[in-house]
């Protein structure tokens, strides 16, 4: 995917695509100007709103290394840590774009013994040269506040839940490529408040086993 095809994130993804610009690509400029090359962001919002979609389509061609918070998380302390010094060291040899994701399972609020090593392997990447700390969740109040300092996460970009407009053009992109004639968009938009993309997108895959399992049972192609 690439940033116009997002739906109902544009202004974030423009955002993201400055900061990285100007980190990444144009650092003599923020130099210039007295200020920091330093790139950390925090991108917030709730389960299934896209958020990695966004950070994958904003960096494009970017080197990007990816952390899944997560199954990291899960690891021994010790394992923990190699973990992250390893992606830390991968993403400073060539450059680009750490991406974390789901940070608070790596992160949580509750005090963790490898921490605080954590979040200095975090500074180090943040510090590098032609180097950019990017960290999704969906539970930012379960995170650890730290990774919020001045040298780590200091900007954050929070997606919202998509309005009944942005739910109609969600499914337009999801029924682009299925038959999905005489459907009415605005109606089912309408009545799914609350629902992110990926809750469309299973919205879509179950109406499409119904409508082949009714093809298969009429003996005729799906419309």
């Amino acid at each position: 995917m690439v940033v116009e095809e997002l739906k109902g994130t544009q202004p974030q993804a423009a955002k993201l695509v400055e900061w990285l610009k100007l980190a990444l690509d144009e650092p003599h400029l923020l130099k210039t100007l007295g200020a920091g090359t330093n790139l950390g962001v925090l991108v917030s919002g709730p389960a299934g709103v896209g958020k990695v979609t966004l950070v994958r389509a904003v960096c494009g061609d970017r080197r990007l290394v990816t952390l899944d918070g997560p199954e990291v998380g899960a690891l021994a302390a010790e394992d923990r840590l190699k973990a992250v010094a390893s992606a830390v060291q991968t993403v400073r040899d060539g450059g680009g774009v750490l991406l974390i994701t789901d940070v608070d399972a790596l992160l949580p609020a509750a005090a963790d013994p490898v921490a605080s090593l954590i979040l200095g392997e975090l500074r180090t990447a943040v510090a590098s040269d032609g180097v950019a700390l990017i960290a999704t969740s969906a539970r930012p109040d379960q995170l650890d506040a730290r990774l919020r300092a001045p040298d780590l996460c200091d900007r954050e970009l929070g997606l919202p839940l998509p309005d009944a407009a942005t739910r109609k053009a969600l499914l337009e992109s999801l029924l682009k490529n299925v038959p999905a004639g005489g459907l009415d968009l605005d109606e089912i938009a309408s009545r799914t408040p609350g629902f992110v993309v990926a809750d469309l997108a299973a919205l879509v895959r179950e109406a499409a086993l119904r409508a082949a399992s009714r093809a298969s049972a009429d003996g005729r192609p799906p419309s």
